[in-house]
């Protein structure tokens, strides 16, 4: 996806292993690949998947309640609950001055603070019956009418509607 990191390299050994599909999204005149991406598979998850989480490679999913199941938790949700939006939790370097091996998510485990302005940002996890595409950013999808977001607890989620893909308010819980 106009990638200049070898991810396309990776991507096309894991795809080898039967790991992922790998289908390569490249820019065109008016948008990014990523917009492009998540069009084409708003257009076709309906029925392969309940929910599907829009996130990039190097971000991850960490459920911090009692469930620790994070489908359990979306399955429990009202029906009419078409997108759960997750606020970004940012890490930075978490101290790091050289790359390892080791898993994202064994790496960075020192975030920012939660009032932050970048963590107003958030990533979408879509009911497939729910959604019809990605609306103005990477961030948030359109919705069938009697759909709407919440949090992952079910709780009102609270749009900027002057700042298109972020919140009023941060939640991690």
């Amino acid at each position: 996806n106009d990638s200049t990191d070898e991810t396309e390299t990776l991507l096309e050994i894991l795809q080898s292993h039967e790991i992922l599909t790998y289908i390569n999204f490249s820019s065109d005149f008016y948008r990014k690949p990523q917009i492009s991406a998540y069009h084409y598979f708003c257009r076709r998850i309906k029925g392969i998947a309940k929910w599907i989480a829009f996130i990039d490679a190097d971000e991850f999913i960490y459920a911090t309640g009692a469930e620790k199941n994070i489908l359990n938790q979306l399955n429990k949700l009202p029906n009419n609950v078409g997108a759960v939006g997750l606020n970004w939790a940012t890490f930075g370097s978490s101290g790091h001055l050289k790359a390892t091996h080791d898993p994202v998510f064994l790496r960075f485990q020192k975030r920012g603070i939660q009032t932050e302005s970048v963590n107003h940002h958030y990533k979408s996890i879509v009911r497939s019956e729910a959604v019809i595409k990605p609306a103005r950013n990477s961030h948030r999808f359109t919705l069938k009418p009697n759909f709407h977001y919440s949090r992952i607890d079910g709780s009102s989620f609270d749009l900027d509607i002057d700042h298109p893909g972020s919140t009023k308010t941060v939640s991690w819980d």
